[in-house]
């Protein structure tokens, strides 16, 4: 036996993004930031969703000067401006970026959380950049289980992550990284995205924005379907290209540039089981 099961829904349907930036000093003063984090102010741009960014060096996860976030108002000139306001300061020797995140949430929680019901549904997106290994003083998962307890929705939060990987941390590309330790297991806990300190920062940036869109540009089925038997119609126009089917999400993903316009009506049919009789 087999069910024929549709899930329908609007593709205006979407949730705003939040981003806190936790930086050493070393990613700040790396010779691949400044090619890297326009890639993030642009990739975020090219959305269809509202985005709001901090970026924090001290661990008491303050954000500097008179800006408090940056958001999809901004060009990217004004983005960069108000960056380097925040990151003014920027010369400690931050290893405790767990512990940034935790505190940042709440003394930021006035524009993540507690200015609408949308920012309150939004994302939670935690970028750690060091490349020494992580100090904070309890475990990741301890830290993960707080951040959670921000949101309605604990799949909203994703740490995601560019710092030495285990075991041994990297050395190449005249870049050099300790294995991080916590930070490469919470993104693997939430989901999120660890990249290599000694990988290309701009395409592990784009890979990062994507990845804090990705809980925005997508459609979760409400069963587990069979892949080769997935239609998609958008407003009754069946598109055979431009999406695929994650099957560890259970979801249909748009990839750029395909995404279905606002109010558009997305339908997707599948059967349930790989053999049908």
């Amino acid at each position: 036996n087999c069910d024929w099961s549709s899930d329908v829904c609007s593709s205006d349907l979407e949730k705003n993004a939040t981003v806190l930036v936790a930086v050493n000093a070393s990613a700040v003063f790396s010779r691949d930031w400044e090619d890297s984090i326009p890639v993030l102010f642009e990739t975020l741009g090219d959305s269809r969703t509202h985005w709001r960014v901090a970026f924090l060096t001290e661990m008491t996860g303050e954000v500097a000067g008179d800006i408090p976030y940056i958001d999809d108002t901004m060009s990217l000139s004004e983005a960069l401006d108000a960056m380097d306001e925040q990151l003014a300061n920027t010369g400690g020797d931050n290893d405790y970026l767990l512990q940034t995140f935790d505190l940042a949430i709440d003394i930021n929680r006035d524009w993540l959380l507690d200015e609408s019901v949308d920012w309150y549904n939004s994302t939670l997106n935690l970028i750690a950049m060091n490349n020494d290994v992580e100090q904070s003083t309890d475990g990741y998962l301890n830290y993960v289980n707080r951040y959670r307890a921000f949101k309605a929705d604990p799949a909203d939060v994703y740490v995601h992550a560019i710092t030495g990987e285990q075991p041994s941390g990297c050395n190449t590309n005249g870049l050099f990284a300790e294995p991080s330790g916590g930070l490469e297991f919470a993104a693997n806990e939430t989901g999120g995205v660890f990249v290599s300190w000694c990988d290309d920062w701009a395409t592990s940036m784009e890979t990062i924005a994507d990845a804090a869109l990705s809980g925005i540009q997508r459609f979760v089925l409400t069963a587990t379907p069979d892949p080769d038997s997935i239609t998609v119609k958008i407003d009754d126009v069946t598109v055979d290209s431009g999406w695929y089917y994650d099957e560890d999400g259970n979801e249909i993903l748009f990839e750029e540039g395909h995404f279905p316009a606002l109010g558009s009506e997305v339908a997707i049919h599948y059967w349930t089981e790989h053999s049908c009789d």
